[in-house]
């Protein structure tokens, strides 16, 4: 990675927060509401007393650094291209070293062609997160937040700073053959364990975009979840999406959203559980929904024409293939995964048969029932305590 020696930095954190006057407040409140998103998007207040005001709510929170645009073009060496890590639903991510030497990870929004945005969405989005980071209790495999960019004066201008050594995306080391079957078991345990956090938060927080490109990998192979573009539920409410809106809400990333919302327009805990399915379907399978799998979806949509098959699709056809061959286990498992020494052809069938019970549509009377995201940890859990023994 190349390194950078110059540039400067501001700190909020000796900043105390000032009392916000009454219009402030409101549109704070309404700024916290993630369906404001989808209407008229809102006047935002004064960004820096926005943000101190509502990490202030708690006792304890932790005050982001402030950084200029240059900071992050002087920690990733301009945006180069070597640094560049993969896109996100609205971002792109880069490998950084600071000042002082630490490795960092660096997101900044940018304009893009599958997920459009209107108005000042984005700074929304960079908000909520920046809060959202600073009042959560820490878990392992949820990122720190070291600070933000926003530029006064340029809405493109903005991004964030993760203390985050990282290695790559989930979705990049899907299909390398070095990613082996237990740690891809691990990584998965992992992974639902920090969905399992969020969704022990009353009210719950639920995730709404989960993507393998949005879970990054540290040095020591832990899944590290890094993107709330999406983030609904705790402090900014469920409340569901206009449907009388012209301009119908996001709802999550391509390949990864759950039927079940089209029906409702709600979101709910088995948004994450689908899209955790789904990961897992990839993590088992080899077979990536990526970028260009967005794109090319989103164009046959535009056209009316057929978006072509999910992973979730391709795996429902295929199980229920092999289901209708008695002689034949019903493992989705990639051939190349069942040559490593630590794979075990039942435990496949397990991770197979979990990976469909949430994928599959929620229907009443359905057995087994879609697994909450409880269940899926405790069963990933004691396969990993059963296959080390």
């Amino acid at each position: 990675m190349e390194s950078v020696n110059e540039g400067s930095m501001e700190s909020v954190n000796e900043a105390s927060p000032e009392e916000l006057d009454g219009k402030e407040l409101e549109l704070f409140t309404t700024n916290l509401r993630f369906d404001a998103l989808f209407t008229s998007p809102p006047e935002v207040p004064d960004w820096e007393r926005f943000v101190k005001f509502a990490i202030n709510l708690d006792n304890g929170c932790r005050v982001p650094e402030k950084f200029k645009w240059n900071d992050l073009k002087m920690f990733t060496n301009n945006f180069s291209e070597k640094n560049f890590i993969d896109w996100t639903q609205f971002c792109k991510v880069y490998r950084g070293r600071t000042l002082q030497g630490q490795e960092v990870t660096v997101k900044i929004w940018v304009p893009q062609d599958v997920y459009t945005t209107v108005g000042r969405e984005n700074v929304v989005r960079l908000q909520q997160e920046v809060i959202f980071l600073s009042r959560i209790r820490d878990h392992p495999y949820l990122v720190k937040l070291i600070g933000y960019c926003c530029d006064d004066d340029d809405d493109d201008h903005i991004g964030v700073v993760y203390d985050l050594n990282s290695v790559d995306t989930l979705h990049k080391l899907i299909k390398q053959d070095s990613f082996t079957w237990q740690t891809r078991l691990n990584v998965a345990l992992k992974f639902a364990s920090v969905i399992e956090f969020l969704h022990s938060y009353e009210p719950k927080y639920f995730v709404c975009n989960i993507d393998a490109a949005h879970v990054m990998l540290d040095q020591d192979s832990n899944p590290v979840l890094f993107d709330f573009a999406m983030l609904v539920g705790g402090i900014f409410g469920y409340t569901p999406p206009d449907i009388s809106c012209k301009r119908r809400p996001l709802c999550g990333s391509f390949g990864y959203i759950d039927p079940q919302y089209f029906d409702t327009g709600i979101y709910t805990e088995w948004t994450d559980v689908f899209a955790f399915g789904v990961v897992l379907l990839m993590l088992i399978s080899k077979r990536v929904w990526d970028r260009d799998s967005s794109i090319a979806a989103w164009q046959a949509t535009m056209q009316g024409k057929d978006r072509g098959r999910t992973v979730q699709q391709w795996a429902l056809e295929k199980y229920s293939q092999l289901s209708k061959r008695f002689w034949c286990k019903n493992s989705l498992v990639h051939k190349s995964l069942k040559r490593d020494p630590g794979f075990d052809a039942s435990r496949g069938v397990n991770v197979t048969e979990l990976a469909i019970r949430c994928v599959q549509k929620k229907r009443y009377g359905q057995w087994p029932p879609p697994p909450k995201i409880a269940e899926v940890v405790s069963i990933l859990r004691l396969w990993a305590v059963a296959d080390a023994s």
